[in-house]
């Protein structure tokens, strides 16, 4: 029985082997032709890169203002805080 594998990426792309086109995703799992594929690669770059940033610039503001209270109250314990 032959099957046909149409790209997830939604080109219209085809093959009869699903191991010609690239799985993505962890629970949701897609199949892309090579072409679709470069271009969720570049997603997920931009994806991770972003995420990078702004886990960066919040952990930053959240030290910040967690010196700033415990300079207001130095014997302060913290809860579920970086000390």
């Amino acid at each position: 029985m032959a099957i046909t594998v149409v790209c997830d990426g939604g080109c219209g792309a085809q093959t009869d082997k699903l191991d010609n086109f690239e799985q993505f995703g962890a629970i949701k799992k897609v199949w892309y032709c090579s072409n679709c594929a470069e271009k969720m690669k570049k997603l997920y770059r931009t994806r991770d890169s972003l995420h990078s940033d702004h886990a960066g610039l919040l952990t930053d503001a959240l030290l910040f203002e967690i010196d700033n209270f415990k300079k207001e109250l130095p014997n302060a314990t913290l809860p579920d805080a970086p000390e």
